[in-house]
């Protein structure tokens, strides 16, 4: 028998935002006809139909809810936060769940028809460590696949328990292929321990600068979309335009979203900032997920990859937020201004000139972080083929599809199926078509020798379409079934495998 994985990351599900006939563009591109739901769900029908007689063993790999979107309280988008505890984020589990039962009734249907479905945690849903939450998402799906009809279920609800798995921080399959979201190697969004990301008193979630400014800066300007970074860069006039446009004359804060923002920001992780390195906590509840066949010197190994965390300077966190220059700058009007009123004009250019010359200095020893550190994973994680003796590592947080074989094996990244557009509108998709890694492993009979193919895949117009520079079709020695997805050359998937920059928060 075959057996097939489908690899999907960065889905970012959230409440719909309601629509406001009187302010129809703010956050549009929350709105729900931007959902993917209804194409995951004839994704699924699809490979049901096409492969449900092999195993299927479904991924997500991390960001699959984002709990860091606002929650719709009310009726409107709000700013209020759910604490980070337990409850609070099985509460938004909850609410996110009400909101795309279309998605969850085709997770329920590939679980009710025998196979497999496993959540990994990302960063802006890294709350799936908590019990509350894994429970919410288990008893929604047991409700979903009891509700479907009798022809749609070959397996018991009572059997949810062996074939839902969720993952703290990494997942191995039994065809060596090697599951992790890659935020650990983000600066921006790492935490102290991937398996136990919890505060040093355990009791919340690690804030991490990646998820609280996207949650109290970038996801409360909603007339940007904190998906595609392009529309945060626009230039002195653009934003000049962009303020006149939207929020000279609104209800709507920009100035005061920021600096509330991204001052209880850096008051938080200051607060919560920690050595406390969980190292045998963290053995401990990976065996528990992975069983006891994973070794202290893998996992370890695997730790020891993870770049170091923001917190440990606090440099990336004032620098990533501009809270230093803007107080550089305030610091700088200050001093000016007192040097003019005490002591005239000289006083008033020569404190100009050494707050200038300060700025410089200041500006060319801070350190600064690495583009590439949410850009790309390091080059450094290709050591997990050898650390895990795995054939395939697949990842997702960069929002960058793209599959590379080498001698070592396969090398992927999922891409994303978030609300992500060029325009305000909401019109123009950045990505064309909706990414996956879709892999499958079959062993020839004669010699007993295991293949893996397959490779990023796009999902368009109801067609699963191979991506012909980044997949691999089955070698010739396997014989081929008649349904095998069809190597089908679009004119620009190899170009969409390299998208627009598109900065995972």
């Amino acid at each position: 028998m075959k057996r097939h994985t489908l690899v999907l990351s960065d889905v970012h599900l959230s409440q719909a935002h309601p629509f406001d006939p009187a302010d129809p563009l703010w956050m549009r591109y929350r709105r729900r006809e931007h959902h993917p739901d209804a194409e995951f769900a004839a994704l699924v029908d699809h490979l049901l139909e096409a492969y449900g007689d092999d195993r299927i063993e479904i991924v997500f790999n991390g960001d699959v809810l984002d709990f860091d979107a606002p929650w719709v309280k009310d009726g409107e988008s709000s700013f209020d936060e759910l604490p980070p505890t337990d409850e609070g984020c099985a509460e938004q589990a909850r609410l996110i769940l009400a909101d795309h039962q279309p998605f969850f009734r085709a997770v329920a249907k590939a679980l009710a028809a025998g196979h497999e479905v496993t959540f990994m945690s990302g960063n802006h849903d890294i709350e799936l460590y908590w019990p509350g939450v894994r429970s919410t998402i288990r008893d929604e799906l047991a409700r979903l696949v009891a509700s479907l009809p009798d022809e749609d279920r070959r397996l018991d609800v009572v059997d949810l328990e062996r074939n839902l798995r969720f993952r703290s921080w990494f997942h191995l399959t039994e065809d060596g292929i090697y599951f992790e979201h890659g935020s650990q190697y983000d600066i921006h969004n790492s935490v102290r321990h991937a398996a136990v990301p919890l505060t040093k008193e355990g009791d919340r979630i690690h804030p991490v600068l990646g998820k609280l400014a996207f949650r109290r800066a970038g996801a409360r300007m909603g007339y940007f979309n904190p998906y595609y970074e392009e529309t945060f860069y626009m230039g002195l006039f653009g934003y000049l335009g962009h303020f006149a446009r939207f929020y000279a004359f609104s209800r709507r804060h920009i100035a005061r979203t920021w600096l509330f923002g991204s001052l209880s920001t850096v008051r938080e992780i200051w607060e919560h900032r920690h050595k406390y390195e969980r190292l045998e906590e963290g053995r401990a509840a990976l065996r528990s997920e992975l069983g006891v066949d994973i070794s202290d010197e893998a996992i370890d190994a695997t730790h020891a990859l993870r770049t170091r965390l923001a917190e440990e300077t606090m440099i990336p966190v004032v620098r990533e937020l501009w809270v230093d220059r803007v107080a550089l700058a305030a610091f700088a009007v200050v001093a000016v201004a007192l040097a003019a009123i005490v002591s005239g004009l000289v006083a008033c250019a020569i404190t100009a000139g050494v707050v200038v010359a300060l700025f410089v200095v200041y500006e060319l020893v801070t350190p600064k972080p690495d583009i590439r550190t949410y850009d790309s994973a390091p080059p450094t994680v290709l050591r997990l083929f050898d650390i895990h003796g795995v054939r395939a590592i697949c990842m997702g947080h960069t929002h960058r599809p793209f599959a590379r074989f080498s001698e070592e094996g396969l090398y992927a990244n999922s891409g994303s199926w978030c609300p992500a557009f060029e325009d305000q509108l909401c019109t123009k998709p950045v990505l064309d078509g909706r990414p996956v890694l879709w892999l499958t492993t079959e062993r020839v009979a004669a010699t007993g020798e295991e293949h893996l193919y397959g490779g990023l895949h796009w999902w368009r117009r109801a067609v699963l379409v191979a991506d012909p520079e980044a997949s691999r079709a089955a070698p010739a020695e396997v014989e081929r079934r008649v349904e095998a997805v069809p190597l089908v050359v679009a004119p620009s998937a190899g170009a969409a495998a390299e998208p627009p920059s598109e900065r995972a928060l």
